[in-house]
């Protein structure tokens, strides 16, 4: 009777092959959510920066504006891009766009929409005062990525009371219609 040790290269290759069939549906899988991941984050984080300008307009006792430029998918508070740190719009040639900065295409806007964003006065800032009130403007920002013009999916960011509440929707789901101001 022999005294066999390890595998067999018939059972080495099944192993391999049964690996590498997980493999590849586990990179399918994680391909499909990486963009709305990445959308999801972008979306995120923009609330994150308007309660830090909130913030800041109330600790250091001064108005504190975002502003976005929508022609370079870019946004800034107080001047600054919260990208990459460089002042807007004097450095937008060079500062991180938002699709080089979240990846799959992820920019201001949404499809069927004329604007990227829609504020109460009619301009594409917001200015948090010394109370972290915005002066009874309200609004939104739109974001979308490479695949919402098929299903109609996005994000909303607004300002939507005179008290400066910062609010996140998600476009597409339980009713929320991006392509019709709330």
């Amino acid at each position: 009777m022999k005294n066999s040790r390890g595998f067999t290269l018939i059972e080495l290759m099944v192993v391999v092959t049964i690996m590498g069939v997980i493999a590849s549906i586990g990179g399918l899988t994680i391909m499909k959510t990486l963009p709305a991941y990445q959308m999801q984050k972008a979306a995120r984080e923009m609330v994150n920066n308007f309660r830090k300008a909130r913030s800041m307009a109330i600790k250091f006792h001064r108005p504190v504006v975002v502003a976005f430029y929508a022609a370079n998918d870019q946004y800034a508070i107080d001047g600054r891009s919260p990208l990459d740190g460089k002042w807007l719009p004097q450095s937008a040639a060079t500062a991180v766009s938002m699709p080089a900065y979240y990846g799959n295409g992820v920019k201001l806007g949404f499809p069927g929409r004329s604007t990227s964003f829609k504020f109460s006065d009619g301009g594409s800032t917001i200015t948090f005062d010394t109370t972290g009130l915005t002066g009874g403007v309200t609004g939104y920002v739109y974001l979308q990525n490479r695949y919402s013009l098929n299903n109609k999916t996005g994000y909303r960011i607004g300002i939507t009371s005179l008290a400066g509440n910062i609010r996140m929707d998600q476009c597409g789901s339980a009713g929320v219609n991006c392509n019709v101001d709330p």
